[in-house]
Order: C-alpha cells, then structure tokens, then sequence
C-alpha cells in the first residue's frame, strides 16, 4: 500500500488527507488497484474516511489554501467526479463531471483550475469558489506542468521534455482562462536549418527558442506582497453578456421548418455532457433522446404520424379491445433533421497553414524514425523509404514558406 499526505488549514481547521493507493484490487473490479481518501483534523476532533459517491480510483486531493479547512476531490471512472468537502468532511459543492483528473489552487484560493493531464486532452475549468462560479476554460493538450502565479492572475501550463521531444511550449493564460502568451522550443531549427527570424516574421504571437524545456513555473513571492482581488468588474460583464447573447440566439431552426409546428433536436457533443451539473449533488437522471428521420418534410411527418396510430390501434385491439383515449390520439411529434450541408472551401490563408502542419509531422515522424534507427531498431521497407524522403519533404515546406 502506498500513501500520500498533505496537510492543510491553520489553527483550529488544520487538517490532513491521506490518500491511499494499493496494486491489486482485492474485489476485482479493476485491473489497477483501488485507492482511498481519509480526513483527519489536526486536534484529533475527526477522523475518518471520505464517503465518495462513485466508484472508482481518487485522482487527486488537495486543501483550498484560504485556512477555512475546505478540500476538493477528484474521483470515479471518467468522466470523474470534482467535489468541494467542508471541514467537517462532508460535501458542499458538486463542480459536475467531466474528463478531469488534477486540481490547482491559486495562492489566494479564491479560484481553482481542474484539468485533466497525462492521457487526457488538457481540458481546464477555472472556478471562483466564493461564487461557486465558472469563470473560464482552456485547453492545453499534451501540458505535463501546471503553475499559479504569485499574484493569482495568471497561470501556466508547459509540454516538457523528456515526455514529449517535439512541440515542447510554455503557454501563459489569464485567471479566467484566456490565452496570453507562448514561448515554443525551435525544434524545426534543428532538423531543416530554418531561422528563428523567419519564424518570427511568420509567427508573431510566439516567443520562439531554440532547443527543448525540461522545467517551467512562476516565481515564487512573499506572502501578502498581492493583494487578494476578487474577478474584475468588466470581466464579469463580459461573461453576462456573452450568456444573454447565447440565450437570445435560441435554438437553431432549419430553413425548411421555419414557421412549421415540428420539434427540433436536442443534443450536445462535448466531452462535458454529463449526468450530474456543477452545483448539484445529487445525479440527475438523463432523458432519452427523440428519434429523427433524416430528409423527411412536414408532409411525411403528418402521414407516418397518422400510419403508426393506426397500427398501435390495431395491434391493441387484438388484445384488450379497442380503446380511445386523449393520449392515444395525440401525435407523437417526430424530429425532421436537415441534411448535412457539403463542408465549405478552405480559404488559402486555411490551407498553407493545414499543408504545412502536414509537412511537420511527415519531418517529426522522420526524426523519430532515424533515432530508432541509431538505436538498432529493425524498420520496414515503408519506414525506410519515409526516411528517404526527408530531403523532399524539407523542400516542399521550404517552397511553402518563400
């Protein structure tokens, strides 16, 4: 059994998680152990063991650093639970589920980010926990490393050798999410002999240089030198404005059902559509989605409409006699869907840079393949001849680029 501590609070709510972890799972539910989370208070007052409402590994734990003695928790099978426990180790608030797997407070602890590292996608939320709030989200896939800055205005994430050999980047966001700026690893300088000052001609939102990251992280600062700033009064317009907007935009209609009375689908397809909202505790049961017909207009709806009522007539009156009511009466509606429409062309902006992320991989697959190489590894004859053409491949980006 493995076990991990972490202490937190001051004083009277001063506090421990121990997070324990084991190899084998004796009930054999699963292949990688089981795992547990236990809260203790500092004066012996409580001890006991986080009743957790998923099956399912604790991803992480960790204290929100404003001394009330409050924790969050990630646990269960993706996508895993985020919840905020009080200090009496009881839970008060459901952050929702979603593909996440790592917290991160900021010094202050008024906003936390929950992400999901490793073999996620790097997925951020930042929460204002005195609102209980989302206040903005971000992506940074491949990230190996998360930093708050001192002041709790800004965060990083960083893709860091020797994880990742290629693409390694230093990302700065602002607290709420958005994207402030980028240092990148010239790793291409190296393989085909480009400049940095032709990439920063190109590429001007990115600080570029050359060789790999190994480590990344803010400052650290002494304690009270920034002040505690809660979100900024037009950041907060901002978000309202955005979600009056979104909510007047309304449902999208069809061209071919406007003015028609036809209900119209309802679906999401984000990795964050999930059975329990943020705020709730309990688990929401999901509705099952109506079916659609594609293609067929408001004619065929009213005729197949008319068509299954008489057979669910039919079939009823073979059993029990026949039985007219309100509800068997009434139509059920049916989704017309429209087609999907051909995608659009590319603008040539769009496809210089789509043909040359393509030339890219070709040159780090390339580079890969060569050191395996090196190492002895046997290749195929398609490998081989993929190595072949790194000459070809660095002449078709150059050409790209002039």
């Amino acid at each position: 059994m493995k076990a991990t501590m972490k202490w937190g609070g001051k004083g009277s709510t001063a506090a421990l998680l121990v997070k324990t972890s084991t190899d084998v799972d004796k009930t054999g539910k699963s292949y990688y152990g089981e795992s547990g989370i236990y809260y203790m208070k500092a004066d012996g007052s409580l001890s006991q063991n986080v009743k957790l409402d998923k099956e399912g590994p604790v991803h992480d734990a960790e204290f929100v650093p404003d001394n009330t003695g409050e924790f969050i928790i990630v646990f269960g099978v993706m996508p895993a639970v985020a919840m905020l426990f009080g200090s009496n180790g009881e839970p008060k608030f459901s952050f929702g589920t979603n593909m996440r797997n790592s917290i991160f407070c900021a010094p202050h602890g008024r906003f936390v980010a929950i992400a999901g590292f490793g073999n996620l996608r790097g997925g951020i939320d930042v929460w204002d926990l005195d609102r209980k709030k989302r206040i903005g989200s971000s992506e940074s896939p491949c990230s190996s490393t998360f930093s708050w800055a001192a002041s709790s205005r800004f965060f990083l994430t960083a893709v860091l050798s020797p994880r990742l050999r290629i693409d390694n980047e230093v990302k700065i966001f602002s607290y709420f999410g958005e994207e402030r700026a980028s240092i990148q690893a010239d790793m291409e300088a190296a393989i085909g002999g480009w400049s940095n000052e032709k990439e920063l001609k190109r590429d001007t939102d990115a600080v570029r240089v050359k060789g790999e990251f190994y480590w990344a992280a803010f400052a650290p600062a002494k304690e009270g030198i920034f002040p505690d700033r809660p979100s900024s009064p037009n950041r907060k317009a901002k978000v309202a404005e955005a979600q009056g907007e979104k909510a007047k935009a309304g449902a999208y209609v069809p061209p071919h059902l406007k003015g028609k009375d036809v209900a119209l689908p309802s679906f999401r397809l984000r990795e964050d559509d999930v059975n329990i909202r943020a705020g709730s505790l309990r688990k929401q049961s999901t509705s099952q989605p109506v079916r659609a017909v594609v293609g067929m207009g408001a004619e065929d709806v009213a005729k197949a409409t008319k068509n299954r009522r008489k057979r669910n007539r039919n079939k009823k009156s073979s059993t029990v006699g026949e039985q007219k009511d309100e509800e068997e009466e009434r139509a059920e509606p049916i989704t017309v869907v429209e087609e999907a429409e051909a995608p659009k062309n590319l603008d040539p902006e769009a496809q210089w840079a789509k043909k040359e992320k393509a030339l890219k991989k070709k040159l780090r697959q390339i580079v890969e393949l060569q050191e395996k190489k090196k190492r002895g590894e046997e290749l195929n004859d398609d490998q081989l001849a993929k190595i072949a053409s790194q000459k070809e491949v660095e002449t078709q980006l150059e050409s790209l680029r002039l």
